[in-house]
């Protein structure tokens, strides 16, 4: 075997409460250093699972909006549905388009049209695209205030756990969080339904 070398390091011992034994200092340093740590990587975990989850509905409101902007021109197609009726004398079946006087433009505008349709057939097909999309509108908002509510309870949930000086207990809040899914949250908000639904802790 090789020679052992001598080591010549010297360690001093740090200053600690003379009132307990040396063993109990050295188990309440432990102790309370173990605590601080432990705390430090569950406030790590909470951070990276909140700031994760909030990204991902912020990208998702994002969406919406954009959604909501692309429906924001439903209200000309009612009104080529009214321009469509105030000048039925002046259109026919078989017409591609309909060359029309715009009251709200003051101005001639084409409205494209189907020519299988009567005017009246057409007209009423855009009152029903018009509705389509005002319904489609009043839905995106309702979807992004829930979102932007359930991002001010995530925030209220990740102020609540790193309140804590417990790490045992923010570990347990924590998972509590975890346990909600994600992949649910992020689906478009179901229609409707007879009767009532209750959900609580994940069972419906």
């Amino acid at each position: 075997l090789p020679e052992k070398k001598a080591d010549n390091r010297l360690f001093s011992v740090r200053e600690y409460d003379k009132s307990a034994s040396f063993n109990e200092a050295i188990e309440s340093e432990y102790r309370e250093g173990g605590r601080s740590l432990s705390r430090e990587a569950v406030l790590a975990k909470c951070e990276k699972f909140f700031s994760g989850k909030i990204g991902k509905i912020e990208k998702l409101i994002l969406k919406l909006k954009k959604q909501a902007d692309e429906f924001a021109s439903c209200e000309k197609l009612k009104h080529f549905g009214d321009l469509i009726i105030s000048n039925i004398h002046l259109i026919k079946k078989g017409d591609r388009e309909a060359t029309v006087f715009d009251y709200l433009e003051n101005q001639d505008v084409r409205i494209p049209l189907e020519l299988t349709q009567t005017p009246q057939e057409n007209a009423q097909s855009y009152y029903a695209r018009y509705k389509k999309e005002m319904s489609g509108i009043e839905k995106i908002e309702k979807d992004i205030k829930k979102w932007e509510k359930e991002i001010e309870n995530l925030k209220n949930s990740f102020a609540l756990i790193t309140k804590e000086a417990d790490a045992i207990i923010m570990q347990r809040l924590l998972e509590k969080e975890q346990k909600r899914d994600v992949q649910s949250h992020l689906r478009p908000t179901e229609e409707k339904e007879v009767g009532l639904r209750f959900v609580v802790d994940d069972w419906t």
